[in-house]
């Protein structure tokens, strides 16, 4: 017997053209992709060598810094041995920012890793490299792009990751999860629906509590 779960996820379509993505894109959003352009930031496809260079002095370090556990570097050279591409953003020779992006479900650019040095954040990486992932989504032919998870009923930081999220013109859909074990389901509809339970959880996988602050200016 299966048992069934909801996993929500933030989805753009990106079926429209580039300029009607561009619109549906809150305005702050748009200010910060434009900021990045004047401030010469680039953007393109990693190498081997960068991504190691991310890894260790961005993603790593911004996540533990953070409280949270990072996911190995073996399990991220394991998503680019399986179709993912590593993405970087440049501000003249230095590394500022990193996404690993990849086909999880069919038509969909699904966003695996994405991180950018709290140094820069003035430059608005961040904004940069998600306009331009949604460019790669749409050169390659994909009908969606997956924010790769949206918080039901969110409180604290959640509730700043989901307001981020909703500004790229996306919607919210719903995905399901199956499994044989009862207690694994029970176990995320309890930690979705009773947001007291969280912090308990986030402190017990050894995460900090803290605020989240998208750049509105």
């Amino acid at each position: 017997m299966l048992f069934k779960d909801i996993k929500p996820t933030m989805l753009i379509d990106i079926s429209c053209s580039e300029e009607d993505l561009w619109k549906n894109i809150d305005r702050s959003r748009r200010k910060n992709v434009n900021r990045a352009k004047r401030e010469g930031l680039k953007f393109k496809e990693g190498n081997s060598e960068e991504i190691a260079y991310f890894y260790n002095n961005i993603y790593k370090k911004v996540w533990e810094d953070g409280g949270t556990i990072a996911e190995s570097f073996e399990s991220i050279l394991n998503k680019i041995k399986n179709g993912h591409k590593f993405y970087v953003v440049e501000i003249g020779l230095d590394i500022i920012g990193g996404a690993i992006v990849g086909e999880e479900t069919k038509g969909r650019l699904n966003f695996s890793i994405v991180g950018s040095n709290p140094k820069y954040s003035e430059l608005r990486p961040t904004d940069f490299m998600y306009w331009n992932l949604i460019l790669i989504g749409k050169r390659e032919n994909k009908k969606f792009v997956d924010f790769n998870g949206y918080q039901l009923n969110a409180r604290g930081h959640l509730e700043g990751v989901n307001r981020f999220k909703s500004m790229w013109g996306g919607k919210i859909h719903i995905d399901y999860v199956f499994s044989k074990n009862p207690f694994y389901i029970l176990g995320r509809k309890v930690y979705r629906n009773m947001w007291f339970i969280r912090p308990i959880v986030d402190i017990l996988r050894g995460r900090k509590l803290k605020q989240f602050a998208p750049d509105n200016n």
